[in-house]
């Protein structure tokens, strides 16, 4: 968050499908040093992996040291940081911010916490 927003981050989602049982491992970084901002940029949000076993969600360590088993169906999820910004948040434009709303970028509950926007 800043003049200049970060990079948003994603979500990608991979169901595993093999018939026999199968292993994953992962490395993730930013988590505990989330991506910094510059010159009165907020910083980033850190990762975030779970693993979705039936209703069972199961947030996942930055770096799995074992590999973890999957079974069929299983789906491995993975939110990726965001960028920090650039600038002071109240630098960052009306336009810009009706933008991020209207792109489905942030929540109104985002702009107005902050970035202090109400539409």
């Amino acid at each position: 968050m800043g003049r200049h927003r970060g990079g948003n981050s994603f979500i990608r989602e991979y169901e595993y499908l093999g018939e026999t049982e199968g292993l994953m491992s992962l490395r993730s970084d930013k988590r505990d040093y989330r991506p910094h901002g510059l010159y009165g940029g907020q910083k980033g949000t850190g990762p975030v992996s779970h693993l979705i076993r039936g209703e069972e969600m199961i947030e996942l360590p930055v770096l799995v040291t074992e590999p973890y088993p999957l079974k069929k169906g299983d789906i491995f999820r993975h939110i990726s940081p965001s960028g920090g910004g650039f600038g002071a948040p109240s630098e960052r434009s009306a336009n810009d911010i009706r933008h991020d709303l209207e792109a489905g970028l942030i929540s109104a509950a985002t702009a107005m916490r902050d970035y202090g926007y109400t539409a």
